[in-house]
C-alpha cells in the first residue's frame, strides 16, 4: 500500500524528526556545555579555542529523535589554534577535553563520558543527549578550514566551513 505525502510529512515531523520545544532545550544545554567547556580550557590549558561550531543534523536542524537504544546526538566541534597536525596532537587535545569534561561535571557517572576516535564524547542520560566535542586544528592556510582526525586515502579529512 503506497502511502500519500500527508502520511509521509506525519511520519516524519510526527515520530522522526525532534519537536521545536526539544531542540530548543538541547539547544541550551550545549550551549551551555559550549560556555564552560571554553572557560574550563582557558583556565587549565594554553589552547586557544578560535571558535565553535555546532556540526551535523543538530545545526541543520534534520536531527532525528531519542530512540530506546539511541540518545540524540549532538557534534561540537572546537576549532583549535596553534597546534601541529599529528595524531598525537589529537589524542592529547581529546584526553584534555575528555579531562575538562569530567572536572565541568563532577557528579556525573565515568561511564558518561568517553573518549573516541575523534571525539571526547558526555552522555546527558536524563535528557537522552550525547555531545561529541570534536577537536580541529585550524588550517592557518584556510581561513574557516581545519583538519580532524577522521581518516581518508589522502590522511586527514577537512572539516568543511560552517555556514
Amino acid at each position: 500500500m503506497p502511502l500519500t505525502n500527508k502520511q509521509l510529512r506525519y511520519y516524519d515531523s510526527e515520530v522522526l524528526r525532534l519537536p521545536g520545544e526539544k531542540r530548543t532545550e538541547y539547544h541550551a544545554q550545549v550551549d551551555i556545555l559550549v560556555a564552560n567547556l571554553n572557560k574550563r580550557l582557558k583556565e587549565r590549558t594554553d589552547i586557544k579555542i578560535t571558535r565553535v561550531v555546532k556540526a551535523g543534523s543538530f545545526a541543520k536542524y534534520t536531527i532525528l529523535r531519542r530512540t530506546v537504544e539511541d540518545p540524540v546526538d549532538v557534534d561540537v566541534m572546537f576549532y583549535i589554534n596553534g597546534r601541529s597536525v599529528d595524531q598525537e596532537t589529537f589524542e592529547s587535545l581529546s584526553e584534555l577535553i575528555y579531562d575538562a569534561l569530567i572536572s565541568i561535571y563532577p557528579t556525573k557517572e565515568v561511564e558518561d563520558f568517553e573518549i573516541q576516535r575523534k571525539a571526547a564524547t558526555v552522555i546527558f542520560r536524563r535528557s537522552g543527549l550525547s555531545v561529541d566535542v570534536v577537536p580541529v586544528i585550524e588550517d592557518t592556510s584556510k581561513p574557516g578550514y581545519g583538519i580532524t582526525t577522521q581518516r581518508t586515502v589522502r590522511g586527514f579529512r577537512r572539516a568543511r566551513r560552517a555556514r
